[in-house]
């Protein structure tokens, strides 16, 4: 849909134009445009690990199989090509959207995988590993997110539509941020020295 959103605007034809990949030769004029063809490509490249998930932990196919997501989700940082300093801006926006990747991927694995029920000391593993790992993630989230305002914004945030929603997108990820950190104490102080994860653990940690 993106993808036929931009070839629209970049032919100057309706929406039900883009949907045509003939119409997708259109996305020459820029590496935001290049960028939305190559996450397409990505994309689809991507059915070679969601097919057989096994891959990811395989070492031969390992590096491939996280490797064509990343890319894929690396691409999204290249999809604002205005503003100041835009080289400046694309490497903060590939940082932005992998940390927020590495944050909500995990926490989806947690909530849907890992914290399903209880275990063993490998769940315990995987809780306590992810929490050290969210804290980087979200300290990369803040950091490229404050440039990328910086940068597109500047001194104006109450005064334009973007800025405006950026403020509200900063409060609603300061409520997320808050409920991570206490989770991540939680889960320090009460696996610690867990050799298991109970299942009232495990149902305590998954509504968080």
């Amino acid at each position: 849909l993106t993808t036929a959103g931009l070839a629209a605007k970049a032919a100057g034809e309706s929406f039900a134009y883009g949907l045509s990949p003939t119409s997708w030769t259109e996305l020459t004029d820029g590496i935001p445009q290049l960028a939305a063809l190559a996450r397409m490509a990505l994309t689809v490249a991507c059915i070679w690990v969601v097919l057989r998930p096994e891959r990811v932990i395989d070492p031969v196919t390992r590096a491939a199989a996280l490797g064509l997501p990343a890319a894929a989700v690396a691409t999204l940082g290249l999809s604002r090509g205005e503003g100041n300093l835009v080289l400046l801006g694309y490497a903060a926006g590939i940082g932005h959207a992998l940390a927020m990747a590495v944050w909500f991927g995990g926490l989806a694995l947690l909530v849907r995988v890992v914290l399903s029920g209880p275990g063993e000391i490998d769940l315990v593993h995987a809780v306590t590993g992810f929490s050290r790992l969210a804290n980087v993630a979200i300290g990369v989230t803040v950091v490229t997110g404050g440039i990328q305002l910086w940068r597109l914004d500047g001194g104006e945030i109450l005064t334009t539509g973007h800025g405006r929603v950026i403020l509200l997108k900063s409060l609603v990820v300061a409520g997320m941020v808050f409920v991570g950190v206490a989770a991540r104490q939680w889960a320090m102080a009460n696996l610690a020295r867990a050799d298991h994860m109970p299942a009232a653990s495990a149902a305590r940690l998954r509504r968080a």
